[in-house]
């Protein structure tokens, strides 16, 4: 009867198994390995955006609607009170945009007559004790408090109100169409570190603008987080952000401009 031989590997097979084995493993494993890499790259990078695109959402909502003349750059300053850079913006946020009937009234120099605001209601102004009557002269505001309020009508459907002010007014305060604004308290903005804070409360952070280049001489520096450009005759106030962040290594910088949607 015939015996069927059985031959294993030969050392020179077993070896070149071996080799192909582990290749295709480390092939594997490196796909892998890339492929974790670049999920883990483009987490980070949708978080980072995520919570810049929330705070810039609510920076330009709020600063587009700022009363004109308020918008300010100013500096960060240390414990000592030093400035360090270019690296806080301030302004007004709009309570509402109202007109003028008598700036002063006659016979007065802090009364003012408009029809109804809408911080008041058909009765009653308690509502406008939290703003503030911004007056201008070209495009600086002044700001006055509201005293108090008397409610005349004016006819069906239409109410007056004589609004006394807390000083007396400009003499120059005009607008040539006759407006006034109500507006809110001050919002504060502000890049501290690798932190944007609104009003010192943390709105993102992870932020590499380099604010030692930025000072006044290079305001309008790409370091710069925020940037403040005056009207001029074909747009009104421009205010551009500009948030540079990094993630593994690598550089980006969001870029938002807002005008400002209101004038004098």
């Amino acid at each position: 009867m015939k015996q069927v031989g059985y031959r294993g590997f030969t050392l020179v097979e077993m070896v070149v198994t071996i080799v192909v084995i582990a290749v295709l493993a480390l092939g594997v494993t490196s796909f892998i390995t890339y492929g974790m890499q670049i999920y883990k790259t483009s987490t980070a990078w949708q978080q980072q955006m995520s919570q810049l695109r929330l705070a810039s959402q609510r920076f330009t909502a709020e600063v587009g609607q700022a009363v004109p003349g308020t918008v300010r750059v100013w500096p960060e300053t240390d414990v000592n009170g030093d400035s360090i850079a270019l690296g806080c913006i301030t302004f007004r946020p709009l309570e509402s945009a109202e007109r003028l009937l008598a700036n002063p009234l006659v016979g007065t120099t802090d009364h003012i007559v408009s029809y109804l605001p809408n911080c008041c209601s058909t009765s009653d102004c308690s509502g406008c004790s939290a703003t503030e009557v911004a007056l201008f002269d070209g495009y600086q505001p002044y700001f006055y408090s509201i005293n108090s309020a008397n409610i005349s009508s004016c006819g069906t459907d239409c109410s007056l109100a004589e609004l006394e002010l807390s000083g007396t007014i400009e003499p120059a305060t005009y607008s040539s169409n006759d407006r006034f604004f109500m507006a809110r308290p001050m919002v504060e903005w502000c890049v501290v570190g690798e932190q944007i804070r609104r009003n010192n409360v943390l709105m993102g952070e992870g932020l590499t603008n380099d604010l030692g280049v930025c000072a006044n001489s290079v305001a309008g520096d790409p370091q710069c987080p925020f940037v403040s450009e005056p009207p001029a005759l074909g747009r009104n106030n421009l205010v551009r952000l500009q948030w540079w962040f990094a993630v593994d290594g690598q550089q980006q910088r969001w870029v938002q401009e807002v005008q400002l949607a209101n004038v004098p």
